[in-house]
């Protein structure tokens, strides 16, 4: 996942006192990202996180997704204080390939970003 931000917004965080990482930096596993975070961090960076539990019916889920905006400050993912989903960064995530995408191939993995492991129960 790339992520890259205006020099203004890099400017607004600073007057808040928040150090970003330099661009061109790499955020080392066992931080993991995933599609379901992107909803979460234009959430954020529209400023509308601190609400998010006012107009998302039902609450955020813990495994709804985070905004990957904390990791500009905080790399390791240990200080993600997201309103919706505060807490820190998950090390791994859980795949599932369902057999409604084809009958004859259904798998599961699981990874830490270095290493995946994956249980296939393929038929045919």
């Amino acid at each position: 996942m790339l992520l890259r931000w205006p020099e203004r917004w890099a400017q607004s965080r600073a007057k808040l006192g928040q150090t970003l990482i330099s661009r061109g930096s790499i955020v080392e596993p066992p931080v993991v990202t995933e599609l379901r975070d992107v909803f979460h961090t234009l959430v954020d960076a529209a400023g509308l996180a601190s609400g998010a539990q006012s107009w998302a019916q039902p609450p955020f889920d813990p495994t709804d997704g985070k905004s990957m905006l904390c990791l500009l400050t905080d790399p390791t993912g240990a200080r993600c204080e997201y309103a919706p989903n505060p807490g820190p960064w998950r090390e791994y995530l859980d795949l599932e390939h369902s057999t409604c995408y084809n009958d004859s191939n259904h798998w599961n993995a699981l990874t830490d970003g270095l290493i995946k492991y994956v249980h296939r129960d393929c038929q045919g």
